[in-house]
């Protein structure tokens, strides 16, 4: 009995510790070798590059004073969606926390970041589906964005996807999320 009552609260803090970061499953097979990484952002980026319909924490809001301020804004002025291209250790430096990159293996020379910031309740998993290039030199890449039923945030929430590609010459990026719900 104490062996089983172990295993349940491994179980359970194993979940409370990575379930609020979402699952982020590895997609490819695609001639650019598109794949999705698990590397968490600097909150300070985050907070500089905001979407629109999240809500987020007010800043000026002090329980304290009654400065007419409520606790949340609601984002109704920033874009749906951010891309980055980062193709330099510098600027990845300026972006990933430090303690889930390994700089050493990541060679800038040969392959390159995509990060796209979109609202959304947490998901699942991510998979990417497709990843070409068109005829005017657009890069398109679609992921799937997978929502178990039950794990879905009340508001939305800024989420990303880390896509390490290798690299190709390009014109611009296209990112298209699919939603689906399981």
């Amino acid at each position: 009995m104490k062996k089983i009552t172990t295993l349940f609260l491994v179980l359970v803090l194993s979940l409370a510790l990575f379930l609020p970061m979402g699952c982020k499953e590895t997609g490819g097979g695609n001639e650019y070798g598109a794949t999705l990484l698990n590397y968490r952002l600097k909150e300070s980026f985050l907070k500089e590059n905001p979407v629109y319909g999240v809500t987020y924490t007010n800043e000026r809001y002090d329980p304290a004073e009654d400065n007419g301020e409520f606790p949340y804004l609601y984002d109704e002025t920033s874009p749906a969606n951010r891309t980055f291209v980062i193709t330099e250790k510098e600027q990845a430096e300026n972006i990933f926390e430090d303690n889930f990159i390994d700089y050493d293996k990541i060679d800038f020379q040969k392959e390159f970041f995509i990060i796209y910031l979109y609202a959304s309740y947490n998901e699942y998993k991510k998979i990417i589906t497709d990843a070409a290039k068109d005829e005017n030199g657009v890069l398109k890449i679609t992921f799937e964005s997978v929502c178990s039923s039950g794990s879905e945030t009340p508001i939305p929430i800024q989420n990303s996807v880390v896509i390490k590609i290798n690299k190709t010459d390009f014109e611009a990026v296209e990112i298209t999320a699919k939603h689906v719900n399981k």
